[in-house]
């Protein structure tokens, strides 16, 4: 009776680690699209988040999202292949725009578990999930980013919107 009571155990047990998901938002910094080094340079340490957090992290690269520019990956006929995202994984790696409203309804559909609605992960208080802001500067004593067009963001009104979510977060500025 002790072993069948400490197979369920064990059994409960792994299920609730194999319920842990990592998911990852990576938020671009705006920048001026005029600048077409400053463009290249922002999308290759974005481009390297990502790969850092699917390949090094081992995050699936169905919950990784990224909010880059204008919603589409960067690409110039200058750029070597390493920076396409289609050389490596065969897809596309910026999912929206890097707007606010955009931000914002991310992660309240996040929060609401709005699946069905908006096709956002559904978490639950065992995943986690990681939240990297690429900026120009990195800086501990940031107090807003210009990262949007419409107006700069503090850091405390970011994780306000990022702190409801039902999970463990995590936030950097790289």
């Amino acid at each position: 009776m002790k072993k069948y009571v400490l197979l369920i155990c064990i059994a409960a047990f792994s299920l609730t680690l194999s319920a842990q998901d990592k998911y990852a938002v990576i938020i671009s910094e705006q920048f001026a699209y005029d600048n077409a080094q400053a463009i290249d340079k922002h999308w290759i340490k974005t481009l390297d988040e990502w790969h850092n957090m699917v390949f090094k992290d081992n995050i699936p690269i169905d919950n990784v999202y990224v909010f880059f520019c204008n919603g589409i990956d960067y690409q110039h006929p200058g750029m070597p292949d390493k920076y396409n995202p289609e050389m490596f994984c065969m897809c596309h790696i910026t999912n929206y725009p890097a707007k606010k409203e955009n931000i914002k309804i991310f992660f309240q559909g996040i929060d609401k578990n709005d699946y069905y609605t908006y096709d956002y992960p559904k978490l639950n208080m065992m995943d986690s999930i990681f939240v990297s802001i690429i900026t120009f500067e990195k800086s501990s004593t940031i107090d807003s980013i210009e990262m949007f067009r419409e107006a700069p963001v503090s850091i405390s009104d970011l994780q306000g919107i990022i702190g409801n979510v039902n999970a463990n977060v995590k936030i950097e500025i790289k």
